[in-house]
Parts: C-alpha cells; structure tokens; sequence
C-alpha cells in the first residue's frame, strides 16, 4: 500500500464522528453531475482559485473552518480566505489526489491527498473536506480537516 492510500484510510478513521449522521451507497442529497456535489468540487475550485463558483455553491454567507485559514464567516472575508489558500496553494504547487466521498442526506465527507512542495521539499498531506448541505443542495458550512504537522513539524490546535 502507497503512503497516499494509507493516509486517505487513515484520515477516514480519523472522521468517523464527523459523518456518523452519513449514509453511504444511499442516493440521497442533492443531484450529482458528472463531476460530484459542491464539496467535492471544494479543492479543486479553491485551487484554481475560482471565486465565483467557491461563492455561488453556498446557500447563503460562506462559512469556512480551516486548519490554517482559521473560522471565515460572510462574503469579504470569504473572498479573502479563497484568494490568500489559492496563493498558497498555488506557491506549492498543490495537486489532489481524490480518495473516498461519502454521502448523507445532509452532508458530504470526501477525503483526498494534496501534494504539496515546499522548496524541494515533497509533503503529503492527508485533508478530509466536510460539507454541510442545505435543503437545495447548496453548501451551509465546510469544515476542512488535516494536522499542521507535516507543514509545520507541529500541531495546531483549534477551537
């Protein structure tokens, strides 16, 4: 088993609460293109830095929990959080490398790998993105987990 893999198994045990109200294989929620739900589209969005798309997925303000870019509620400080995470992204050149999506009537937990490179330093880093959904199907909340410590060499702990 390759190091992504094993660190896609090990965030999903790792978010076993956060989608104990989720239901696999149950086609619930709202309909799916080709391409998957709002919080499957996150990353990919948020690397490309597209704005529009990150901002038209919520039902209503944006509200964000991130590891590193804190608690982001409302549109200004959404539009900040998006541009500041894609410049980082971005200086790293981060790539997403899909894992498992789970599905609920009101939430999306899709888990992934972003590889990172700091210098000519590789880092991989396991993330889970958990999306909190509205009756439309439109986001309410995401809540993005992974540890600071392949990054930092340290934990951060948040509230």
């Amino acid at each position: 088993m390759n190091k992504e893999r094993a660190a896609v198994g090990l965030v999903g045990l790792i978010l076993a609460s956060a989608c104990a109200s989720a239901r696999p294989a149950t086609p619930v929620g709202p309909p799916l293109d080709a391409r998957g739900d709002a919080t499957e589209r996150y990353l990919d969005r948020l690397i490309a830095g597209d704005r529009a798309a990150l901002l038209a997925s919520f039902a209503g303000e944006p509200a964000v929990d991130d590891p590193l870019g804190g608690r982001v509620r409302g549109g200004e400080a959404f539009e900040r959080y998006v541009a500041e995470r894609q410049a980082w992204l971005a200086a790293r050149a981060a790539r997403v490398t899909p894992g498992r999506t789970t599905r609920g009537p009101e939430r999306t937990v899709v888990e992934a790998v972003l590889a990172l490179h700091e210098g000519e330093r590789a880092i991989v880093l396991p993330i889970a993105v958990v999306g909190d959904r509205a009756p439309d199907g439109r986001l309410q909340a995401v809540r993005v987990y992974h540890s600071t410590w392949p990054l930092t060499g340290g934990h951060k702990v948040r509230w």
